[in-house]
């Protein structure tokens, strides 16, 4: 039947997946904002649990798969819960439950809704599509310097705030595409290259789109993620045919030193001459300065609000006794008691130290093993192009994720999880 239960149900999670990465970019006004994402995630759980009651045995498979290939999320399901128990004011707690409830629940239903190869690679599309529409839009922003409602670079997101003006007026020429700053964007492209150049084949597509993602994570740079970007290529021969090798390796080695000699023209020239276009300045001005401040090892303004958050945060987590200040708290204690001066933020921009301080040591231990667990079956299965995609976009992420205000809330990461879930569902059985 053409538009059975099942038929329905897929149409509407790959809707879900690709409204996601839209986020709050789109919405309708009525009365309310209504977004796509939540529309069509209400429409999927409603569409799955018809089929929970139809078919029978479809929820026994999905609590099964949901274990066997989601169980760091369910354990961070179940513990978000648990730690309600702790909490010490509620203010952020509902927002932050919501969304993190949302995105598991969206990345564990995914395992009743696809069924094989033909599945998977519908998502992967609609990744490699989204990230074409993220690229037009970024570059859209660049000669424009217009941005999409969701960035904080959009005038409504900043002309009331005593803390941004000053920062967003020399930063409008920054592309955050569908992203609220540079840097989610950075990492959603370091994730995203390595799932272009192993399942896209078409190369008069792919090649393109990979170099204008290089270009973006440079432009605006992200310097956690030109780093994963940097072992992405390294590691990269190590996958590729000795054919592949020849020409790319020279290339790479060419590459490293050309970077080599721009480092070293951008420590000793203030502005060439030969640049006249403001943007181009600017650009060009940007670069300089962290090109300068990384290499002496300098702190600017950036780099101490890090070092304060970063430090803030295990003196938190300390203070939980290794159990996490649990859900919702962290952006409370950074905004009520922070422990050092850490600006406006009240997220830690660092993965790692968010799992371990908003839910403790076990369910960081538990993502550890879960990082581990997906690169063992990656490295079985090493010659399935998917397999290599995962693993180098794991490659740039274990860098890129200390780059993101919060990646729990920051979506590619629970899409690149359904790709990652669902291929092992469907391949690796």
């Amino acid at each position: 039947m053409l538009l059975s239960i099942s038929n329905l149900l897929k149409i509407s999670y790959f809707l879900t997946f690709f409204f996601g990465f839209i986020g709050q970019a789109i919405s309708i006004k009525l009365g309310i904002a209504i977004f796509p994402f939540r529309v069509f995630f209400v429409i999927t759980i409603i569409l799955l649990i018809l089929k929970f009651l139809i078919e029978q045995g479809s929820f026994y498979n999905f609590i099964r798969n949901s274990i066997k290939y989601g169980w760091f999320l369910v354990i961070l399901f179940i513990w978000s819960y648990v730690s309600l128990m702790w909490v010490v004011d509620f203010k952020y707690v509902p927002n932050e439950l919501f969304n993190l409830s949302v995105y598991i629940i969206f990345s564990l239903i995914s395992l009743s809704i696809i069924e094989d190869k033909k599945d998977l690679f519908i998502l992967v599309k609609i990744w490699i599509f989204v990230f074409f529409l993220s690229i037009l839009v970024a570059f859209w922003e660049i000669m424009t310097a217009q941005h999409l409602i969701t960035s904080q670079y959009h005038r409504e997101n900043y002309v009331h705030n005593k803390y941004e003006t000053f920062i967003v007026l020399s930063k409008v020429y920054i592309p955050t595409s569908f992203y609220g700053n540079q840097n989610d964007f950075s990492t959603y492209i370091i994730l995203s290259i390595p799932i272009i150049f192993f399942l896209l084949r078409n190369y008069l597509i792919s090649i393109p789109l990979i170099f204008t993602g290089i270009f973006i994570i440079v432009y605006v740079m992200s310097r956690a993620n030109l780093i994963g970007l940097f072992f992405q290529s390294i590691i990269l021969p190590f996958f590729m045919s000795k054919r592949f090798n020849l020409i790319y390796v020279p290339l790479l080695i060419l590459t490293i030193f050309s970077s080599i000699y721009a480092i070293w023209y951008l420590a000793n020239t203030s502005y060439p001459s030969f640049i006249k276009d403001d943007r181009l300045l600017r650009f060009y001005a940007n670069i300089r300065n962290k090109v300068i401040q990384t290499a002496k090892a300098g702190r600017d303004f950036s780099t101490i609000i890090r070092e304060n958050l970063y430090k803030s945060s295990v003196e938190y987590f300390l203070e939980s006794k290794g159990l996490g200040v649990g859900v919702g708290q962290l952006r409370y204690l950074l905004e009520e008691s922070p422990k050092y001066y850490v600006f406006y933020f009240r997220d830690p921009h660092n993965f790692y130290l968010e799992i371990l301080t908003k839910f403790g040591i076990f369910v960081f231990i538990a993502y550890i093993l879960y990082l581990i667990y997906i690169i063992v079956n990656c490295l079985v299965s090493i010659k399935n192009p998917f397999s290599r995609a995962i693993l180098l976009s794991i490659v740039g992420f274990l860098f890129g994720s200390i780059s993101p205000y919060s990646l729990v809330l920051f979506y590619p990461f629970w899409a690149f999880l359904v790709l990652v879930m669902n291929y092992f569902k469907v391949e690796l059985k």
